[in-house]
């Protein structure tokens, strides 16, 4: 490794370090490191006009955009902070792309009230005439993202508030930030039970009761509320109003979640909230955002079935993800759940029980298909097979025969 020393220029010698370059906004010529040229004709400019590279201490006033007190260094530690005062932020034109001014608020109990510096400097996409709120001991970093936008980062949690990435803060109303256990109620958006944490485990949930999400208005975008089904059964989960949607679907339409799965709601605008999980279940994987759906009459549970009638009509009715059928006598069979009551990518396994003879396994309507064929026509499991079938769409199921390993 070669050590530097002796850094000088032409123009100004012996300054106190290569960073002291950037702010000097002096013309260099010749800039020699152990007396070799490195640098010619470099001019090397301060890009803040109106702000200083230092930190500084700031009285937080006004109550406006257009009296708050003005933010003049990169580090602002705000003191005076009484939930009502503001400081407003340098104008956008005076730095930068991608520069950040951090906002120090050093009360204990009093939130910040930050303004952009005109009206058409937004803040997370928020006019600049609306405060963005910094919670009482937060530190939050504001980024010039482009000519008319700056964004937020932080990474505090507090009470009654969700930090973390570029995301829009504020007051949750109605909704902390904690976990919390809720009782699945009702049968419906009204009468379902409200969500009051960031993290909800529901017990003595049914395939009929359920929940429902604070209202969208609430929270602020990018917020994330957490449910985890402990119980087996499926439970539902709804949006606070109709207008709020779940994955482009109306609030008063459940979303069902399977037992044992925990679901990420993240609300993505005023309007929508969008779901995503990642559990491996018995009859599903999921993964990303996706909408999910429910698995109607059917549980995800191991059962065994006794083999009945001679066609789709009478045939026994699976009702859960693996079933092991017994009584098979060539002529019988079972039907398999609806393919409109499950979601896509879920499998069910049949296994033929009996050691000698076949069975029947018809799809469950005319318009089901398995494998290409009609569900009137059975597909024929011989003895000590398994068949798994994938729900491929709102009418297909694909099938594969695989052997007992006993």
């Amino acid at each position: 490794m070669t050590s530097v020393s002796n850094v000088t220029n032409d123009l100004v010698p012996d300054f106190p370090s290569v960073r002291d370059i950037g702010s000097l906004g002096t013309p260099f010529k010749n800039i020699y490191v152990d007396n070799q040229v490195v640098t010619d004709d470099i001019i090397f400019t301060n890009p803040l006009t109106g702000v200083a590279n230092n930190i500084s201490s700031l009285v937080a006033v006004g109550t406006t955009q257009t009296d708050a007190a003005p933010i003049i260094t990169t580090i602002a530690r705000v003191i005076s902070v009484n939930s009502v005062r503001g400081v407003k932020l340098p104008a956008l034109s005076a730095v930068p792309v991608g520069f950040a001014i951090e906002v120090m608020n050093t009360s204990a109990t009093a939130t910040l009230n930050v303004y952009s510096n005109a009206a058409g400097e937004t803040i997370n996409l928020v006019a600049g005439t609306t405060a963005f709120v910094v919670p009482a001991g937060t530190t939050i970093s504001f980024i010039k993202f482009n000519v008319s936008t700056w964004l937020s980062t932080g990474a505090t949690q507090t009470a009654d508030r969700y930090f973390g990435g570029n995301l829009i803060f504020g007051t949750l109303k109605g909704t902390a930030s904690n976990t919390g256990t809720l009782a699945a109620l009702g049968t419906t958006q009204t009468d379902a039970a409200s969500i009051i944490t960031s993290l909800s485990i529901l017990t003595g949930t049914t395939a009929a009761n359920g929940v429902k999400l604070p209202a969208i208005a609430s929270v602020p975008i990018g917020f994330r509320i957490v449910v985890i089904n402990s119980g087996d059964s499926i439970s539902r989960v709804y949006s606070n109003a109709a207008g709020d949607l779940i994955n482009g679907v109306a609030g008063t339409t459940a979303q069902i979640i399977p037992g044992s799965a925990e679901v990420v709601y993240t609300k993505f605008d005023a309007t929508n909230w969008y779901s995503s999980i990642a559990t491996l279940t018995v009859d599903r994987v999921f993964q990303g955002n996706i909408s999910l759906s429910a698995l109607k009459g059917i549980s995800r549970a191991v059962g065994t079935l006794a083999a009945a009638g001679t066609t789709q009509a009478d045939a026994a009715a699976v009702v859960t993800t693996v079933t092991q059928v017994t009584g098979a006598a060539t002529t019988n069979g079972v039907r398999l759940p609806a393919l409109a009551s499950i979601a896509d990518g879920v499998m069910l396994k049949v296994i033929n029980a009996s050691t000698t003879l076949p069975m029947n396994v018809y799809s469950n309507a005319v318009g089901e298909l398995i494998s290409g064929q009609g569900g009137t026509t059975a597909i024929v499991l011989a003895a000590k097979l398994v068949l798994t079938l994938t729900r491929y769409n709102a009418t297909n199921w694909y099938a594969e025969k695989s052997v007992l390993p006993y």
